[in-house]
């Protein structure tokens, strides 16, 4: 989700790495008052909020699981 969000600079790989990210932008007012303002716009503008897109992804994902489900039953006889 953050990735998507374009907020990539908050994934810790980590708990100590979490950590320090977490502190980084304690210590950042700054930083943190302009995410305030500006987050809202970026997440709406994301693929997040396309529900038209998404929607097709979960439409292929259903449609590859079905596929796939198929294929197996046809293998073992079923």
């Amino acid at each position: 989700m953050l990735k998507r969000g374009g907020i990539t600079d908050w994934i810790a790989s980590d708990a100590d790495e979490y950590v320090e990210i977490a502190v980084r932008l304690a210590e950042d007012a700054q930083r943190l008052t302009a995410l305030r303002t500006e987050l809202r716009g970026r997440i709406v503008a994301s693929p997040l909020c396309n529900g038209q897109r998404m929607a097709r992804q979960m439409e292929r994902l259903f449609r590859a699981v079905w596929r796939r489900w198929c294929a197996q039953r046809l293998q073992n006889g079923g």
